[in-house]
């Protein structure tokens, strides 16, 4: 496991293990009031509770052109877990993570209610598992700060609930992104959901609502396409 403050550029961490006794990040530790860089890095088969491949803790962070893949959780994060701390990831790829919850990522904003927000942009999470919810992308207690996706394909990943994105307390706006393939019910769950200039395309329903997304949630669309199979086996371009 690396602690670092500065920045981390073009090499491999794998096989690291931070398991038992609620061990946090396996791959990268970043510590309270920290920031890092992480950029041209390849973040692979690492093993922690919380944050399998990296754990970010009231600290700043900006991930660029960087792999995280094929790291377990015990818990929280088979990729990437974040609390109180600013979260920037672009032009990477968070793929093939696993977790008892949240296997991409996931971002809460902690007791201290510190995070400012999460931009996420030209970015991949795909094939990610969570065995009870939150497959993709997952965030709590932002306090309606902004969650921004760009650019953003979201794809193949699979939970029970949330396969693809969770947003809760959060202003979650994504924009000419792509959302396919997500497996299980609800792909999409939110409590303040904007989707602009996006494809929703074949993800699996909410067996309550008939919908990817549950009836709960408060989603507005602008000039998205929207497919689901399961619910009415037609194309929706909703302006």
């Amino acid at each position: 496991t690396i602690e670092a403050f500065g920045e981390l550029n073009g090499f491999t961490i794998t096989n690291g293990n931070s398991a038992g006794g609620f061990g946090k990040g396996g791959g990268i530790y970043v510590g309270s009031n920290w920031s890092l860089s992480l950029t041209n890095l390849i973040i692979k088969e690492n093993i922690a509770d919380n944050g399998g491949g990296i754990y970010v803790y009231n600290s700043n962070i900006s991930i660029n052109n960087t792999i995280v893949r094929d790291n377990n959780s015990g818990s929280h994060g088979g990729g990437i877990y974040s609390t109180a701390s600013s979260l920037n990831i672009d032009n990477s790829k968070i793929i093939n993570n696993h977790s008892v919850d949240y296997g991409g990522i996931v971002i809460h904003g902690g007791r201290e209610r510190t995070t400012e927000g999460v931009i996420l942009s030209n970015s991949s999470i795909t094939e990610n598992v969570a065995t009870n919810t939150g497959g993709g992308i997952s965030a709590y207690y932002l306090d309606s700060r902004d969650f921004i996706f760009t650019n953003v394909l979201i794809n193949n990943n699979e939970a029970p609930s949330g396969s693809a994105i969770i947003s809760w307390s959060s202003n979650l706006v994504i924009n000419n992104s792509t959302i396919v393939n997500n497996t299980t019910e609800s792909a999409i769950i939110g409590s303040n959901l904007n989707l602009i200039n996006s494809i929703i395309w074949n993800n699996e329903v909410d067996i309550s609502s008939g919908n990817f997304i549950p009836s709960y949630s408060n989603v507005q669309y602008y000039n998205c396409l929207v497919y689901t199979s399961d619910a009415a086996d037609e194309e929706d371009s909703v302006d």
